[in-house]
This record gives C-alpha cells, structure tokens and sequence, in this order.
C-alpha cells in the first residue's frame, strides 16, 4: 500500500481526547495544529479504533512531532479490560516509531506509589495495591523497555476527572483523619495541565518518567468548599492513605509555577471554566 502523507502534517496528535481528562484540557489547548482522536464518532473529533485498526495510527501520525496517549481503561470504564492499557501504549508506541514521531507522552498515576509516605520522588520503587496502579506499572515496564522515546506522566488528580469533584453527588463522602483533617493529594488544574503538556512538548530532552501536579497538595475538603459543593464526614480506616503527595522538583526544570497554581481555589475556577467551555 502507498504511503500518502498529509500536505499539513499536525504538529500534535492526542489519543483518547474524547474522555474526561480530554474534554477538560481541551478549551484551553493553545495549538490549533492539533488533532483530537476519539474511538467512537464525535462532532469534533476523528474517529480511530486503536485496538481494531491500529496500523491505521501509523498513517495518523506520519509528520507529527509530539503524540499525547490519553487513551486508557480506569476502574469506572464501561468497555475494555485494566490490561488493554498496556497494549494501548504499545500501539501507540510501534505507530510512532514507524512514523518516526519525536516523542510520545504516555500518561499513568500516582496510584502507582501505593501507600508510601513523604513527597514522592520518580525514583521510588513503584508499590501498586489496585489492579489499575498494577496494569499502569506494567504498561510504565513495557514502555522503559521501548525503542520509542516516551516520556511517562504519573499524573496526581486532575480537579474534575477526580473522584470528589467530578464524582460529586448530593451524598458525597470524604474520609476525615483523627487529627479531624481530611486526606491530602497532589492535584492539579485542566488549564494549568493544558500548559504542563504542551510545555514539555517542547523540550527535545526530557526524562522517562515524571510526575505532574501543582507543587503543593491540598486536603479534599478544602475543593468542594472552594466549589460550594455539600459533603459529610466520615471516619478514616486503616486502608486510608493520609498523604499522597508528588514530588514535582524534576517538572518545574522544564515548566514554572506560581502559588497560584497549587491553590484549591485556581483548580476549582480552571475546572469550572472547562466545563462552562464544552
């Protein structure tokens, strides 16, 4: 088969945009050279199934420089089993090294640290306690192992592709510790992660691994307060992870923070923005 490369290659590629972290980062996206892909037809979106067809990818990515792979299966998925994971980021990365692609950024999470405590550094040994953080680890596996230069992003939470408040229901429950505090997590806003991606993207050296999120965590209670959102307390449990915090030392050696970025109230107006937007 011949080979038809684009008059107007893209300069981004994003994979699995029509999913919750894709539709966030998406109105505040600063590049207009950018093609948003989706498995299932969107107004707005091309349509490509990478598990169907992924020789088409290669194609798709012939002249692109940066591919973003948000294409995964969380635990809330309603099709695809934790270990296509995996094989999603292997596609993604055969495509693009067929089509000789600068670089692909592959996201994971922080899920992956498990229950250690303290500010959680790239170089800690991976301790995965569910069976996504274990598909996550094993696609990181695969990846190091890659030819294709990648660059891993163990992504804190994403204020609305989060649990509390993307999740959010009248009922809405979060854990309180007996110092009366309620657990803290790095996380991160869908405009300041826009900014994160596309930032990197362009940087030709990077690390195999990086952690994102703003430079400080913040307790939960404190973003549904910021986002006038009801909740009840209730008890933590042993199984409760007081602390999950990243390390972001190496990430601020390619992008700048203020302290307006790691504020409870700055995620809660980015992802009110996102929403309003789409």
């Amino acid at each position: 088969m011949q080979t038809i490369h684009p008059a107007n290659p893209p300069k981004f590629v994003i994979l699995g945009a029509s999913g919750r972290l894709g539709q966030l980062i998406r109105p505040f996206w600063p590049n207009k050279n950018t093609i948003w892909y989706s498995r299932s037809q969107l107004e707005g979106y091309k349509s490509l199934d990478l598990l169907g067809h992924p020789d088409e990818l290669i194609e798709v990515l012939h002249g692109a420089t940066t591919v973003i792979c948000l294409a995964g299966v969380t635990p809330h998925s309603k099709n695809g089993s934790l270990g296509q994971n995996l094989l999603l980021a292997e596609i993604c990365l055969n495509a693009a090294k067929s089509a000789k692609v600068g670089r692909v950024f592959l996201t994971s999470t922080a899920a992956v640290y498990g229950k250690q405590t303290g500010r959680l550094e790239e170089n800690c040994t991976t301790a995965p306690l569910s069976d996504y953080a274990r598909a996550k680890v094993e696609m990181e596996d695969m990846a190091l192992q890659h030819s294709q230069t990648s660059t891993i992003l163990r992504i804190g939470n994403v204020a609305g592709a989060d649990a509390i408040l993307g999740n959010w229901h009248p009922k809405m429950e979060i854990e309180q510790l007996p110092n009366k505090a309620t657990p803290k997590r790095s996380y991160v806003g869908p405009a300041t992660l826009a900014r994160i991606l596309f930032e990197l993207a362009s940087h030709d050296e990077l690390p195999s691994i990086l952690n994102v999120a703003a430079p400080d965590s913040v307790h939960m209670n404190e973003l549904l307060d910021n986002a006038g959102l009801d909740y009840a307390t209730t008890p933590a449990t042993l199984q409760t992870i007081a602390d999950v915090t990243l390390d972001t030392k190496q990430l601020q050696q390619y992008v700048t923070f203020t302290k307006e970025h790691s504020l409870p109230s700055s995620m809660v107006a980015e992802w009110k923005k996102a929403v309003s937007a789409g």
